[in-house]
């Protein structure tokens, strides 16, 4: 009897999830996915006018006039996308809403987006995404971001999508700069698919020397100091350290 009840209730689950999926599609217009061959860039991935799904209840519930929505396109021409721009410029946002849709495709969930979205199987998802520096896991900044990057190497393999903000940053530069110029090179060699964001100069430049990695830029209206969140491919971005500091009220 108890088995039966265990059954009884995974099965309910699993109605539960299918009809809470139904209805997420049609109250948002999410759109069920075409999902590629085995190998993270087999086919490619492919989203247009994709909104992070947690925005988009934002802008039903109309606490929000807007959420621009993120084109993005990898595996056909390159395997890795840098993406550069100001701070404040929806960057990482972008990143968490191409991790959410790749997420939501493979449970089984319809994805917010238009068109033909088209989602591969993968088999790992790896994301470093925020600052988890520790006082009690006596972890800096830097080193945080290490110990996901050693679990990435250790397991990630060409059938993964790769997910890094902010590759480099936390500690020298230069230094880091370099680490992550060698990293991109590493994942280039591996056939590894990955959005890295940065601010780094060098990574924009490892962008334009490789045909198989592209940059884009989320945009920055200069006049008015106020990011646009476009996402714009094919052109690097400036981070506006100065402009948004100004418009943010650090006095001259």
């Amino acid at each position: 009897a108890e088995e039966g009840l265990v059954l009884s209730a995974r099965g309910l689950a699993k109605l539960e999830v299918a009809h809470a999926a139904r209805q997420w599609r049609e109250e948002s217009g999410a759109r069920l996915p075409e999902l590629s061959g085995e190998g993270a860039v087999a086919e490619g991935l492919v989203l247009r006018g994709a909104r992070h799904p947690l925005l988009l209840e934002e802008l039903r519930a109309e606490r929000l006039e807007e959420v621009v929505p993120i084109d993005l396109r990898l595996g056909d021409e390159f395997d890795l996308l840098i993406l550069t721009g100001p701070n404040t410029g929806g960057k990482t946002v972008a990143l968490k809403t191409i991790g959410l849709c790749i997420v939501m495709a493979l449970s089984g969930i319809p994805v917010p987006a238009v068109g033909k979205p088209r989602i591969p199987w993968i088999s790992n998802l790896f994301a470093d995404i925020g600052d988890e520096q520790s006082i009690e896991q006596n972890l800096s900044t830097f080193s945080s971001h290490l110990t996901n990057l050693v679990e990435i190497l250790r397991d990630g393999d060409s059938n993964s999508f790769v997910l890094l903000d902010e590759l480099g940053a936390g500690t020298d530069p230069l230094e880091g700069a370099a680490l992550a110029t060698s990293l991109l090179q590493w994942f280039k060699d591996q056939g590894w698919a990955a959005v890295i964001t940065t601010h780094l100069s060098s990574l924009k430049e490892f962008a334009f020397l490789n045909d198989e990695v592209e940059i884009a830029a989320m945009e920055f209206d200069a006049k008015t100091l106020e990011p646009t969140f476009r996402m714009i491919t094919g052109i690097p971005g400036r981070s506006h350290a100065l402009e948004i500091a100004r418009r943010l009220g650090v006095s001259e």
